[in-house]
C-alpha cells in the first residue's frame, strides 16, 4: 500500500526529474528558431493551418507532425542527459564480440547513439524532416526504433511524460503567438554548443521575441 507520503515523495520525483530538462530544452529551442528561420516559419504555419487561434491541447498531437518532429530533432542533436544513470551487468554477457563480467558499471552515451551515421542521416545538422514519412507524417516508428533520448530499460527518465507534453504545449502555444528572432544588438548568432554536466544547457544568448500579430 502506497501511503499519502510515498505518493508526493515520487510525483515530486517525477516533476523534478522533467523540470531540468524542459528548461533546458525550451532554451535550446528557441535558439534553433533563431539559427534556422524557415524551420520556424514552417512550424508557424501548420499551427495556423490546423489549429488557427485555438488554444493548443495534448490532442492536437495527432495533427502537428511538423512541431513534434522539430521537438525530437531539438531533443535528439542537444541531448539534455549525454550519459543515462549507471546500469550493472547481471550476469557473464557477450555484445558483438565483447565479453562484460557480471557485476560490470555500464554506462551509456545517449548522445553517441543519437549521433551514429549508421541511424541518422547527417547527424550534425538541425533537420527536423528526418522525423517525417513519406507523407510528411510524424513517423512514430522512428521514434520507436531509434530515438532514445529519455534513456532504455526500467530506469528510464521518471518524468519524460511530463516533459514530452509540456513542451509539445510550450512549442505549440508559444509560437502560434510569437516570433523569435536574433537579438538585433547581438553581434554574432547564438552558439549551439551547450555547457557540459549531468545535464546540458544552451550558453547564454539574446533574443527578440516578437508577437505575431497576422
Amino acid at each position: 500500500m502506497w501511503t499519502e507520503e510515498d505518493l508526493i515523495t515520487i510525483s515530486l520525483d517525477i516533476f523534478s526529474a522533467s523540470y531540468e530538462s524542459v528548461n533546458s530544452t525550451i532554451c535550446f529551442t528557441l535558439l534553433y528558431m533563431i539559427l534556422y528561420p524557415d524551420v520556424q516559419t514552417k512550424l508557424q504555419q501548420e499551427l495556423d493551418q490546423q489549429l488557427g487561434s485555438t488554444r493548443p491541447t495534448l490532442a492536437d498531437k495527432q495533427r502537428l507532425h511538423y512541431v513534434q518532429a522539430v521537438i525530437h530533432e531539438v531533443f535528439r542533436i542537444n541531448t539534455i542527459a549525454p550519459i543515462v544513470a549507471p546500469h550493472r551487468c547481471t550476469e557473464d554477457t557477450t555484445f558483438q564480440n565483447y565479453f562484460i563480467p557480471k557485476d560490470t558499471v555500464i554506462f551509456m552515451s545517449i548522445w553517441s547513439l543519437l549521433h551514429d551515421k549508421q541511424i541518422w542521416d547527417e547527424p550534425s545538422k538541425f533537420k527536423p524532416e528526418r522525423f517525417l514519412d513519406t507523407e510528411r507524417k510524424f513517423d512514430l516508428k522512428n521514434v520507436q526504433l531509434n530515438f532514445i533520448n529519455f534513456g532504455l530499460g526500467r530506469r528510464t527518465c521518471a518524468g519524460d511524460q511530463i516533459a514530452s507534453n509540456i513542451m509539445f504545449l510550450f512549442v505549440a502555444s508559444f509560437f502560434q503567438k510569437y516570433t523569435v528572432l536574433q537579438d538585433p544588438n547581438s553581434a554574432s548568432l547564438p552558439s549551439t554548443k551547450a555547457m557540459p554536466g549531468f545535464t546540458t544547457s544552451p550558453l547564454p544568448f539574446r533574443a527578440l521575441i516578437k508577437e505575431r500579430t497576422e
